[in-house]
């Protein structure tokens, strides 16, 4: 009778231990695992800052001398990984905050934008090659390079932003200044006051 009873004991002490056990691990694995899916979402930010990055002295480039006969490209980038991570996230215990989801939705739009500018500044490079109506085509290609170089600062500040500050990202109120001097920092050329006021300038005489 006493060894039945020890038997019973003994069986059910270590399926509450292999129960616990089994918790731990599982646990360890989920957190293991949503350490590993942060660090692969941040660094989505930090992979976009360094390839926007790379464009801003070829656009100054092209914004001082809009007739050329070749223009640099602004690359395009694709979300995808960056959804489905945080939607990964957002299943466990590492929830976005509002500015973060804005941030996404605001990257989205703005591809969208330099889609549409890279589209129209290849229109009027072909109407150059074409027609060589340079005097009709200065002053739009300055303008939508501009537009572009606007769009590309925005996004190095608030990648670099979202990369330094992570989970305590937030968005702030920066002028267009600020995001020329970190997107220059980052981009490793000089910072130009003048002419990023003379870009703002250019924008709102249009």
């Amino acid at each position: 009778m006493e060894n039945w009873l020890i038997g019973i004991v003994g069986a059910l002490v270590s399926a509450i231990c292999g129960g616990v056990v089994g918790h731990k691990l599982t646990i360890k694995l989920f957190n293991e695992r949503s350490k590993l899916q942060k660090q692969a979402f941040w660094g989505e930010f930090e992979l976009l800052m360094k390839r926007y990055s790379r464009c801003v002295p070829a656009l100054i480039n092209d914004y001082n001398n809009p007739l050329k006969s070749s223009y640099s490209g602004v690359p395009e980038f694709d979300m995808t990984i960056i959804d489905s991570l945080s939607t990964e996230l957002c299943g466990s215990i590492e929830l976005l905050n509002t500015d973060q989801r804005e941030l996404i939705i605001g990257l989205k739009g703005i591809f969208t934008k330099i889609k549409s500018l890279s589209m129209k500044r290849n229109e009027l490079f072909q109407q150059l090659i074409s027609d060589g109506n340079e005097s009709e085509i200065y002053q739009p290609m300055q303008f939508y390079t501009a537009q572009l170089l606007l769009d590309v600062i925005q996004i190095i500040f608030y990648t670099c932003k979202i990369s330094d500050e992570k989970q305590n990202f937030t968005f702030g109120k920066y002028s267009v200044q600020d995001q020329a001097e970190v997107a220059c920092r980052v981009s490793k050329i000089k910072y130009d006051k003048n002419f990023w006021q003379g870009i703002e300038q250019r924008l709102a005489a249009a």
